[in-house]
């Protein structure tokens, strides 16, 4: 059997679809009904082959990071900051779409999102997170020593040694390497909340009273609970992306990606 009717042959008996969208990208979908879960890989016609020098492993970096893990973090480390910063993004994406947000876009998930970043960077300054802090500050100093690995002289570390929070980080080094007027004015302009009351399609998003640096108060606001395409489910525990419970039968104590799972049948089948 030639590789192209093996292709066609397994596509057909696992239910895959390919469906290709105007920009190019191609997707291949495969229903498992017996499955409470999503998985997602991505591919891309582009590998080690294509590194230049300075690059050279990256992929191979990129596969262990996104799948495996890394020396100093877990692949559920790293998936919990994707839904939290990313969760932010996403909504905001949604809402930059209003009312014509492209018909690929079925609708947007956030779990313990980041919309007001200045309301979470002082959370993070409170006596109590300072464990949490600490992290995120050695996390971003690691960052930008191996960015200066790479490119030299491009990024002005003798400012580093001495900052202590993710605020001082910001405005030494994100907000103008970004285009920011200062941490104040790149948390003011990043949050969703600026516009997240013209998002028009579905979205979902879950979060929790007790979370130690994301607050509650910015999800109470009229500008969520008064748009109808919102739907929010603010849990009293749940701390930061940490929704799970008690596996009974077919329920894997998985609650937000249950959640989630739920959301996408229901706006599947509008």
């Amino acid at each position: 059997m030639s590789l192209k009717k093996h292709k066609t042959a397994h596509a057909n008996q696992h239910n895959v679809r390919k469906h290709v969208l105007a920009s190019g990208l191609t997707i291949l979908t495969e229903e498992m009904p017996h499955l409470r879960s999503v998985s997602m890989g991505v591919w891309l016609k582009s590998g080690s082959r294509h590194e230049t020098e300075p690059l050279n492993g990256v992929t191979h970096f990129l596969e262990h990071m996104l799948f495996k893990g890394t020396e100093t973090r877990s692949a559920s480390q790293i998936a919990r900051e994707m839904d939290s910063l990313g969760g932010n993004l996403a909504l905001k994406l949604a809402a930059e779409y209003g009312d014509a947000p492209p018909r690929e876009l079925l609708g947007v998930v956030a779990v313990s999102p980041i919309i007001e970043i200045g309301e979470c960077v002082t959370a993070l300054e409170r006596p109590g997170n300072a464990l949490y802090q600490w992290n995120f500050v050695k996390d971003l100093k690691r960052r930008m020593r191996r960015k200066d690995r790479f490119w030299p002289g491009r990024f002005d570390l003798s400012k580093l040694a001495a900052i202590k929070t993710v605020r001082e980080f910001d405005e030494a080094y994100t907000a103008p390497n970004f285009g920011f007027n200062g941490a104040a004015d790149y948390y003011y302009r990043a949050s969703s909340m600026r516009i997240i009351e013209r998002i028009r399609v579905p979205a979902l998003v879950i979060t929790s009273e007790d979370d130690p640096f994301v607050p509650p108060e910015p999800f109470r606001d009229p500008r969520v609970t008064g748009n109808p395409h919102i739907t929010l489910m603010l849990s009293r525990h749940g701390g930061h992306c940490a929704f799970v419970g008690p596996a009974i039968g077919e329920d894997d104590g998985y609650w937000a990606e249950n959640q989630i799972v739920s959301f996408f049948e229901q706006v599947k089948s509008r």
